[in-house]
């Protein structure tokens, strides 16, 4: 979305729907890899748009009704004991099978190549779910990856429980209702032919 309705507000219910989706998303080996947080405080949204996010996007952002950044686990956690253990004890009880479960998800994890990318891919995965929902509901948003991470973690950290040696920011949404009013509310789809996008195999 181009143009955000500054006057209408997402309802708890429906913005609790869209975040429901997102945790419901399907997520590699289970691992739940990412948390989302959601900022609706008009005067904190603000200072998220003034700090975080850079050119035409400030004002698009400044009027939707609220901002989600989706976090995702940092790789050095990732394989900790510590995480492993509160993701894989919920489906095993003995401990003797839960410490071989866990060395087998540290060896995989540590041999993969780039675990910020991995954790990226979960986290665009739970952004798609998020999005699809909110179009169900008429509810507009805007995904973006152009934005000052380290200020947004910073400031994460200082408004809300966010724990950067934990977590860090991958992406942030807007998400708002269109503004009817406005034509250039969503600028022409212009994209590659059908058969140049797609090959279809029979």
């Amino acid at each position: 979305m181009k143009k955000y309705d500054s006057s209408k507000t997402i309802n708890n219910n429906d913005l609790s729907t869209i975040i429901e989706a997102g945790r419901l998303a399907p997520c590699s080996l289970g691992l739940e890899v990412t948390n989302v947080v959601t900022i609706t405080n008009k005067e904190l949204k603000t200072k998220f748009v003034e700090e975080v996010i850079s050119g035409s996007n400030q004002e698009k952002v400044q009027d939707a009704n609220c901002i989600m950044i989706v976090a995702g686990v940092n790789p050095e956690h990732l394989v900790s004991t510590e995480f492993l253990t509160k993701r894989l004890e919920r489906n095993i009880i003995q401990p003797d099978v839960l410490k071989i479960t866990i060395d087998k998800y540290q060896t995989f994890l540590t041999q993969k190549e780039n675990l910020f990318a991995f954790v990226s891919e979960q986290a665009h995965i739970v952004t798609s779910f998020i999005t699809l929902q909110a179009a169900d509901l008429k509810i507009g948003s805007t995904i973006m990856g152009g934005f000052n991470v380290k200020k947004c973690n910073d400031l994460l950290s200082q408004h809300c429980f966010f724990d950067q040696t934990k977590l860090h920011s991958v992406l942030v949404l807007a998400l708002g209702y269109y503004d009817e009013t406005d034509e250039k509310r969503r600028l022409p789809r212009v994209r590659i032919g059908f058969n140049e996008f797609a090959k279809i195999i029979k």
